[in-house]
């Protein structure tokens, strides 16, 4: 069910496997570093997940620093409180995952969500603001398939 690239066309290749090199196929079906692994519980499931840092540093390892990128294309604060000098914020981002590889250009979405809190406001909206951007590009690594999710599309950690 793949398009191929039509140059000048904008569109994005639906097929990505063939556009990716055999080296980064195999860096792609690798299980990751174990160490990087994380849990975490919401709404009484268990969640695993790879660490923001090392989901990017994967990517620039596969796919060079310079052969993918990322943008946050939405973020907004849905949840802003102060009670007696604390503050916590919640916020949402949607990122766009780009890799570019032989001629093709694959483009995948994600969102994720970020909590902070402490006493500074503005440290702690910062503080969620990049966590939820680090979230949502995480969601392209999920704990078996490291970045075979941009391949798959698959955006969920289970």
């Amino acid at each position: 069910m793949g398009y191929p690239l039509q140059p000048g066309t904008g569109l994005e290749r639906e097929d990505p496997v063939m556009a990716f090199s055999a080296k980064q196929v195999r860096a792609l079906r690798r299980q990751p570093d174990h160490r990087r692994i994380r849990t975490r519980e919401a709404n009484g499931r268990e969640l695993t997940y790879l660490e923001g840092w090392y989901a990017i540093s994967e990517a620039n390892r596969i796919f060079g620093f310079d052969g993918w990128s990322r943008e946050t294309i939405e973020s907004r604060c849905v949840l802003a409180r102060e009670n007696r000098g604390t503050f916590l914020a919640v916020y949402l981002a949607r990122v766009r995952v780009t890799v570019h590889a032989d001629g093709a250009t694959i483009i995948r979405e994600g969102h994720g969500t970020g909590e902070g809190r402490g006493t500074s406001p503005g440290d702690v909206h910062d503080i969620s603001l990049k966590a939820a951007e680090t979230d949502a590009t995480a969601h392209f690594a999920d704990r078996e398939r490291r970045f075979q999710a941009i391949v798959s599309g698959c955006f969920t950690r289970s």
